[in-house]
């Protein structure tokens, strides 16, 4: 009888299996705001974001773990590991690895998701994180905002031309601001 006890509690320390959630955004444009499965369950979880973008455009956002105080006591947290951004379709790009809080801080974490310029395409956002066995009892979760603008153009560069054209004119400016210092002179 012993055995069988110690084997279930055994069983139900041990962290579980990785899991996956994947959600689909259908945006154009605007804040989205995550809303994963609160997890009762200890173990490393994966959310997947995608979402599509016909236009270029301007994505940022933050995440931020929701923990849960009893008498001073944290008994709901989890770590996030790693948040990337991938893109799925289009032209090549880079992945993305968005900086995460040092894991076990036991500190409130936020998750910075810089701002970037995404060009149209399908992109993917992996939230990997891991939920410990105490906060599972009480349910772990994050949330926060994901947003998409529209792209801020950069300054175009002046064409050599319009270089010139500034050289010239300051070039004539300093040649009547001297002959009219001379004319002064001579009167």
């Amino acid at each position: 009888m012993y055995k069988i006890v110690a084997c279930a509690l055994a069983a139900a320390l041990l962290p579980a299996a990785a899991s996956a959630t994947a959600y689909t955004i259908d945006w154009t444009s605007g804040v989205y705001n995550p809303d994963p499965l609160v997890r009762t369950t200890p173990g490393a979880y994966t959310d997947t974001y995608a979402f599509t973008l016909g236009q270029t455009g301007d994505f940022s956002g933050s995440l931020t773990t929701q923990r849960l105080r009893v008498d001073g006591t944290i008994v709901s947290d989890l770590d996030f590991s790693s948040v990337f951004l991938t893109k799925t379709a289009g032209d090549p790009f880079a992945q993305i690895n968005f900086d995460v809080p040092m894991p076990g801080s036991d500190a409130l974490e936020v998750v910075n998701l810089a701002s970037t310029v995404l060009t149209a395409g399908s992109y993917l956002l992996t939230v990997n994180y891991n939920v410990d066995p105490a906060s599972a009892i009480n349910g772990a979760s994050y949330g926060g905002n994901i947003n998409l603008g529209a792209a801020v153009a950069a300054s175009p560069t002046p064409e050599p031309a319009t270089w010139a054209m500034l050289v010239v004119g300051f070039a004539a400016i300093g040649g009547s601001l001297r002959a009219r210092r001379r004319s002064l002179v001579a009167a």
